[in-house]
């Protein structure tokens, strides 16, 4: 017998500074063939964050500030209940284990059902996919519950056409488990790339940015601006030292190619310099 915790997060996003702001975790006691021998325990709560949370994040699941304003986790009941699992498993493990690391350790091994995915060849990995092979509804909103659910129901399903073959839990407990301190190959917020996952939800690229704190192109560009005003002043001496009008406009003239000169060589040297870091 194996005791299993599914586990899903809802989160402010998706970056390094996000947080919970629900979760829902159902324990469950399976046998041999991953097949349901009892419902241990479940739990489903709700925490006000610290952090602003994501329009992107707030389309998924519908939870605004106002709605979790003074709510907290009760950490003992989670805790207990997911400690008590000799597994747990979810949907994107990595981003759940990180999001369960702001509010408390964990002790159990992982399974990620994304990454260690247990049902064959599908169009893609979504939860969503994986729900709509095997019927099994879920809302369009996403609350953690829900998605815990939905999760259990398709892992409970049978590999054969019997009660009695294995279940693809079974298949997924099999797997050696999941390091969910290994980095992640999608890029986190404020990155670029490709589209990314967020929980069982995958994010357009570039859209679920809040602000970044650096813009290379922008920075790069007024720093560029600045070497040209710098080589203009600096200039300036040399011109009003001159003797005559057409010495003047000869160094107004050589400095401006020069800056500009400056300037077309490091564009191109900045250009060259990103294209070889990606």
């Amino acid at each position: 017998m194996t005791i299993v915790a599914i586990l899903d997060t809802e989160t402010t996003g998706v970056g390094s500074d996000d947080e919970p702001v629900s979760v829902g975790v159902i324990a469950v006691r399976v046998d041999e063939r991953g097949a349901l021998v009892e419902e241990i325990g479940r739990y489903e709560g709700w925490r006000e964050p610290s952090v602003p949370i994501h329009p992107k994040a707030q389309a998924v699941h519908g939870l605004t500030i106002d709605d979790l304003r003074g709510k907290q986790f009760d950490i003992l009941a989670l805790k207990t209940l997911i400690n008590a699992a000799d597994v747990i498993v979810a949907h994107n493990a990595s981003f759940d284990a990180r999001m369960i690391g702001v509010i408390m350790k964990v002790k159990p091994k992982w399974r990620c059902s994304y990454r260690q995915f247990p049902w064959g060849s599908m169009a893609d990995k979504k939860l969503d996919t994986v729900c709509k092979e095997f019927g099994v509804e879920r809302p369009a909103t996403h609350g953690a519950m829900n998605d815990a659910e939905a999760l259990l129901a398709c892992l409970l399903k049978h590999r054969g056409k019997t009660e009695r073959s294995q279940t693809y839990l079974s298949t997924l407990l099999k797997q050696t488990a999941y390091n969910v301190q290994a980095p992640s190959k999608r890029p986190d917020r404020g990155a670029t790339g490709g589209p990314r996952l967020v929980g069982s939800i995958v994010f357009p690229t570039g859209g679920e940015d809040k602000v970044a704190k650096t813009h290379p192109s922008k920075h790069s560009g007024m720093s560029m601006g600045k070497l040209f005003l710098i080589a203009i002043i600096l200039l300036l001496p040399i011109i009003w030292l001159s003797d005559h009008n057409a010495d003047r406009i000869n160094y107004v003239l050589s400095g401006v190619f020069i800056a500009l000169a400056l300037w077309i060589i490091i564009c191109h040297y900045r250009k060259a310099r990103g294209s070889s870091r990606q």
